[in-house]
This record gives structure tokens, sequence and C-alpha cells, in this order.
């Protein structure tokens, strides 16, 4: 097309895969374009339609930013961005709705003429950055990323407007190109959006819609995003101010309906049959494309006159994504059909033999979720009842409302990355807990054998589809170090001790009873007090201070209360071993209700050996803040417990290294023992009710390795149940240095 020649539309709206710059199968002839927006191409502007079109790879190489949709020739529209992920631009064409737009060359000279009120008004109704990629093009058509320093650099400086900027070689931003140092030709330079929760796109290549046919209750469109402003805060108010979103989970039913659904929330309900429930979590990860995504699939039922719709959201994990509601009217089999050819396309599983369901590669796996509601807490009608006193001493309440909050126990999990929000705590099943130690496995095999390459990757996705995590808009980073393995490890032991303490949460209160006395009573532990100047608390007071280790003073501890526990169904102590001793085991405060109600456990098989430096076992130390590092106290968080256990070792197989199969122990030895450069001095060891308590300070043990690392302190290891009796609980507030 000649520059000049008058054409008022061109139609871009093919049914197939279109190639901007070649021919399309089926299909007649259309443009040539060059193969990057550079200054000579002839063709500077390109109309496109209000019908869908499907664009392919080939055409945001040829228009390095296809988001530079700009209407200046539409009085009231602005400029917009046609976003797609990063495997909808490597291997093919995605289904994108827009309006009759311009598309122009230069993106940075369309967003310049945005007016400033424009601007204004969509950073009050997004206030979200847009994530860019940048990559520049070889003599030979191939693309190549730049480095994240260059790509924030080049980034910064198209939020500052600037007109070029050197990384390397000078990037012009207006031109697009960048001049090769060696050859000092120009090559293209493409910037790729990669904020995926916007897409106005189906990861299957399907149109969506956006809103209920024929309802007049249509749902939140996205709001319209841009590039935030440098120095800008998300979201910015008059004065400053920020305001905090909070949204309503209301259940019916079996499973609640998904509350972005704000045509249908309060006013339906997910469809059940028997113990079918229409309540489907999907999710995805590819770390080669960046994809981390999921999919919610719901078939909702009216709570009023019979209808049903089908409710789809879908993006990148953490995000809220896209949404569609499909009315089907009063018809429940078209709504099943519709439920169920998506299940199909989105699994290639079918629904009714989900029970067998098998992962499919390039396919979303099926997240097993527990979709029983909470139990509901007692409800009155007219005036509201006092609420019930609690029996219990006022130190235990406070122990409780330490150990019983759902709160922490989110933040918890939140900062090892796990996300709550396509998960909530509790929701993810055993079953599904068990599937990402199994993945965790298969990571272990493949680091086992030196192989960091597709294998690694393919491990790692699916250890990330089983056990949805939140990175934002980072790629989800490859498992590559034993040290990485076992904080997975960690987390899915988290995850386990959480789902026993939302499952006591869920059972009933008695009669008129204080929920904290619920809550004490599905611990089946019995927790005593002991009073600050009683002898037991004096020694165990010495004991945490005096064997706080040398290289550990980062913080101090301060005992705030101790407690005797003595827990139902503990199996039979081995109280016939020889070295009965009194030793420490800290967890994070999320772990708590699962340890005081279900015991010290040894890992399941299906968590990797690796994980454990002894192998599977339940792990003690005789310096107290060795296990203390272990609560994971913060300044913020600043009371942890440690757990007091007699311990029956036994007789001692002693090592000087890591041995991940130490639990095979041999004959006549019933524990290991890591032997550290420090431990306390034997001659201050005292005896409380038939168990050591080897007081410190902690004197050198001429301990050495000869062929590596030796610890630095005594590690203790069970290996059954049996030879563990929990003793004692201790409050304790830590104290951190200042940071300067």
């Amino acid at each position: 097309m000649r520059r000049g020649v008058c054409k008022s539309h061109l139609s871009l709206a093919f049914t197939r895969r279109v190639d901007l710059r070649g021919r399309a199968a089926g299909s007649r002839p259309h443009p040539r374009l060059p193969a990057c927006a550079a200054p000579s191409m002839q063709m500077n502007r390109l109309r496109l339609p209000a019908s869908p079109v499907c664009v392919s790879h080939n055409t945001l190489r040829a228009y390095p930013l296809l988001g530079p949709l700009h209407a200046s020739d539409r009085p009231g529209q602005g400029t917009g961005l046609m976003q797609m992920s990063d495997m909808q631009m490597r291997t093919g064409c995605a289904r994108v709705r827009f309006p009759e737009r311009s598309l122009e060359r230069g993106w940075w000279e369309a967003a310049a003429r945005m007016s400033r009120k424009r601007r204004a008004a969509e950073a009050e109704g997004a206030g979200l950055a847009l994530e860019l990629r940048w990559e520049w093009q070889d003599p030979g058509g191939t693309w190549h990323r730049f480095v994240p320093e260059q790509s924030e650099v080049l980034t910064q400086a198209a939020r500052a407007g600037k007109p070029s900027v050197a990384v390397g070689s000078r990037v012009d931003l207006r031109r697009m190109v960048q001049r090769d140092g060696q050859t000092r030709q120009d090559r293209c330079v493409a910037a790729a959006v990669q904020d995926q929760d916007s897409y106005a796109v189906d990861d299957d290549g399907g149109s969506e819609p956006s809103s209920v046919p024929g309802s007049s209750s249509p749902q939140r469109p996205p709001a319209p995003k841009r590039l935030q402003e440098v120095g800008a805060s998300p979201n910015p108010r008059a004065g400053g101010e920020s305001t905090e979103v909070v949204k309503t989970l209301i259940v019916k039913g079996k499973a609640p309906v998904d509350p972005e659904c704000l045509a249908k929330l309060g006013k339906a309900h997910v469809y059940c049959e028997g113990d079918d429930v229409y309540d489907v979590m999907l999710n995805q990860t590819n770390l080669q494309f960046n994809n981390n995504k999921f999919y919610v699939l719901q078939l909702l039922e009216d709570d009023g006159p019979r209808s049903y719709s089908v409710w789809t959201r879908w993006g990148r994990v953490g995000r809220p994504g896209q949404h569609a509601l499909v009315s089907c009217a009063g018809d429940l089999t078209q709504a099943k059909q519709i439920f169920t050819k998506k299940f199909l396309d989105k699994t290639k599983n079918h629904w009714a033999e989900r029970g067998n369901f098998q992962k499919v590669p390039g396919k979303y796996d099926l997240l097993h979720m527990d979709s029983r509601p909470p139990a509901a807490e007692p409800s009155c009608t007219g005036a509201p009842q006092p609420k019930p006193a609690s029996r219990l001493d006022p130190r235990v309440q406070a122990l409780l409302g330490l150990i019983c909050d759902l709160q922490a126990m989110e933040e918890m999990v939140l900062e090892m990355k796990y996300d709550t929000k396509k998960a909530p705590l509790g929701k993810l099943t055993v079953e599904q807990i068990r599937a990402g130690f199994q993945s965790l496995q298969k990571v272990e095999a493949v680091l086992r054998a030196g192989d960091t390459g597709r294998a690694l990757l393919e491990a790692c996705n699916e250890f990330y589809t089983r056990v949805p995590h939140d990175f934002g808009l980072r790629t989800p980073p490859l498992i590559r170090t034993w040290q990485e393995l076992q904080e997975k490890v960690q987390l899915l032991e988290a995850l386990g001790e959480i789902q026993i303490a939302v499952k006591l949460a869920r059972l009933e209160l008695h009669g008129q009873e204080h929920p904290l006395d619920r809550s004490y009573r599905t611990l089946g532990c019995e927790l005593c007090p002991l009073e600050r100047d009683s002898a037991h608390f004096q020694v165990l007071e010495r004991y945490l201070l005096s064997t706080h280790a040398p290289t550990h003073r980062d913080y101090s501890m301060e005992l705030l209360e101790a407690f005797t526990l003595r827990r139902a169904g503990e199996p039979p102590f081995r109280a016939s071993l020889p070295n009965r001793t009194l030793l420490w085991h800290g967890s994070r405060l999320g772990n708590w209700v699962g340890i005081l109600s279900q015991g010290l456990r040894v890992a399941p098989p299906e968590a990797p050996v690796t994980g454990y430096m002894f192998g599977k076992g339940i792990y003690f130390a005789d310096m107290s803040s060795k296990s203390a590092n272990y609560c994971f106290a913060s300044r913020q968080r600043d009371v942890g417990l440690l757990l007091l256990c007699e311990v029956a070792l036994g007789e001692c197989q002693e090592l000087l290294e890591a041995n991940a199969e130490a639990g095979e122990l041999p004959p006549g030895k019933h524990s290991t023992k890591g032997l550290g450069k420090l431990a306390p001095a034997p001659a201050n060891t005292i005896v409380l009710e038939g168990a050591a308590v080897p007081l410190g300070p902690a004197v050198e043990t001429g301990v050495r390795n000869p062929h590596g690392y030796t610890l630095n302190y005594n590690e203790f290891v069970v290996y059954e149940p049996g030879q563990v009796r929990m003793r004692y609980l201790l409050q304790v507030r830590f104290s951190f240095a200042p940071l300067w």
C-alpha cells in the first residue's frame, strides 16, 4: 500500500490465523508489511475494525509496540493497549476484541498526545503500571531479550518521556531502533506488555463475553491501564490517601460464589448435584513462557426464579484477571454443556471422569479444593445475646489467640509466595499437598542427576501448577539449590499444619461456648501455666538463656510464659530407652495448632529426602537459639513459641556432615546426632523429672570435620514419634538489635 492511498478501512477479520507479513491460508492476498516499524516504513497508519481479529506473532514484530492504538480521528477515544501474553506472542494467534481505532507507528508519540486530564482519570481508575519486556532483533530476524538491568533502564526512560537512552548502544525510543556498535547498523527494538491481568483475551483463542447477555447488571469492566509516572504512587487519591478494597465472600450451599462475580453475588449459588459441586479452580505454570495463570469455572443457579449461568475468570496468579458470565436462562442442560466443554477444553479431561484426572502437557491442572464452608457461628434473632465468658486461664486464652490467628497464618504463607487468593488457607486438600510433595520429589531427582535443563523446568512447572504461587509479573524462579528445595518443603509442611487448624476451626460450638474454649477443646491438649516463681519456671528460663548460641546475637530472648502440656492420644513413650534428654524444637506460629493437636510427626513418604539434613525425622537441638531461629520471628511479630520435649535418644549414631539417608539406622542405634563445634558443657547438666537438662553456656567440643564443613551446634534426630514426649511450651519475646 503506497502512502497517501485513500482507503477508509482495511479489514483483517479473518477466521484463521493471519500473518500480516505473508499470506493467510484460505484467505485473499493482503498487503505485505515491513519486518519492523522503522521511520522508512511506507505504511504509517492501519485502520482496524470493531469486529474481533486474529493477530499473529508476526504482527507484533512488524509493529514492535502493538499497543499504539490511537483514535485521533474519533472524538472521545483515547489511547489504549492491546496486550498479549508471552505464550500467545510466541506460539501463534490470540483472538482480541477492541473498538475501531488506528494503529500508530510510535507508541510513545501516541502516549504523548494524551491529555493530562485523561492521564489523571486513567490513573485514578487503574493506578497500576504496565510491566514491559524489552527485546532487540539481530540481522537474521531472531529476537533477543535485554538483560533485566537494561530493561529497567529502558522502562524508566520511556516513563520519563526521554527520546533516547544509552544501554550499551543508544536506543532511540521514538523510532524504536538501536545502533549496533560494531556494524553501525540500526536494529529493531521491541517492548512487549506483560501486564497479564488485563488481557481482553481468552487464552484458548476463543472469544468470551464480558457481560451477562440480557442482564441489567453488567460486570465491572476492566479499568484502563497506563504506564505509571515515575515516582507516582499506585491509585493516587486527593490528599495522598489510599483506599482498601474489602471483598465479601457469601457462602451458600457447598461452595462460595466467586467474589469477583458481582452480577450474581448474593443472588445465586454454585449448582450442586449430590456430591458433585460445579466449582473448579485450575492452574497452569510454564516458566519458559512466564505463564503463571489460573482459571475459575462455576455453574451458578439463581436463588429466585430458576435460571442458570456459567461464570469463568482467568488471568495471572495474584491478579483479578478477565471474566465472562454466560446466561442460559432456565436451560440447565445447556449450562452443563457449556461448563463441561470448557472443562474439557482447558484440561483435556472429561468432567465425568475427573476422579481419575490426568494432567496433560500444555493444559491446566485441577486443584483439589475442599469446598466445605467454615462452621457457622451460632446466630440469633432479635436482641444480640451477650458473649459467653471463657472458662480458661487468661494466659491460656492469650496463647490460643496467638496460635489460632488465621490472618497470621495467611501472612506466614504469603511471605513464602503462596497464593491464598486462588487456594485459600484450609481449602487446599491433603491430596493436593501430597501432590506438591510428589512434584518436589521430581525436582530432587533432577537436582541429584545434575540436570538443570528441560527436566528441571518441567518439574518446577508441575510444582508451581499444583501449589499456586504469587510472583506478581516476575517469572516463577527455578528451584535450583537444595536450600530452595528445603524452603518449598517447609511451605508444604506449613500448609499441612494450617489445614489441620482450619479443619478444627470448622467444628461446631457446644451450646453457649466461647470460641477460645472450643479451640482449646479441639486441641486435645492440656495446657497448665507455670508460675514465674516456681522452680520449674526458673529452670526453664535458665535453660533458655544459657543456651543462646554466640553466633545468634542479632536478637535476645525473654521468657514470657511457660506451660506444662499433656497431649491426649500421644503414642506410648519408649521410656525404657536410655539417654532421655530435654531438647528444643521451634516452629512458626501457624504450625502450632497442628503440632499440639497431632504431635510432632515424621515427614510423609512423598516428601523429598534431600530437604532434610539427616533424613526424614523429628529434629531437636540442645541450644535454644538454634531452634528459635525456626520460629521466624520479626520486629513486627516478635513473639514465638518453643517446645521442650523429653526425647529418648538411646544410642546415637554420630555424624560429622549431612546424610539424607541417616534415617536407615545401623543395628543398635536409635537416633542420629550431628556433632557440632559448640555444645553445653556436660558438667552443667541437671536432671528434671527423669530427663537430662543440658544447661549452658556452650563450650568448644573439639569436633572438626576433616572432609569439609563442621556443624556449629549439635543436631538430634529421632525417626519414631514414640521416642518423643512433649513436656513444656515456652512463650518467648524476641528483641532484635537496632539496625543502626
